[in-house]
């Protein structure tokens, strides 16, 4: 298995395209917590600064395994047999815009 990882810091812009012909920006942070299920800080101040983007790359295809914090390796974003809407969002964007590695 290829695995590679990207960092991405909490204020870090990654675009979006969910809304019709619309593309918005979002910061990394408000991004998981709008798109990820396991991604909800309870406060501003408990939010992670550093999110780990964890590729595989089959037959020149990248794929995203998993998102985590860099700092604590709490999970919050895997893939799984069955996506939700939120998923292809987070999934897309991240291909699309995110310049992973």
């Amino acid at each position: 298995m290829n695995l590679d990882e990207t960092i991405f810091y909490k204020d870090h812009k990654i675009a979006i395209h969910d809304l019709g012909a619309h593309i918005v920006e979002l910061n990394f942070s408000e991004f998981m917590i709008d798109y990820s299920y396991g991604y909800q800080p309870i406060t501003p101040d408990m939010t992670c600064d550093d999110f780990a983007v964890v590729t595989n790359t089959i037959d020149d295809e990248i794929h995203i395994v998993e998102i985590y914090n860099h700092e604590t390796g709490e999970v919050y974003w895997n893939d799984k047999t069955e996506w939700t809407a939120n998923d292809e969002t987070l999934v897309n964007s991240l291909l699309m815009y995110g310049d992973l590695n």
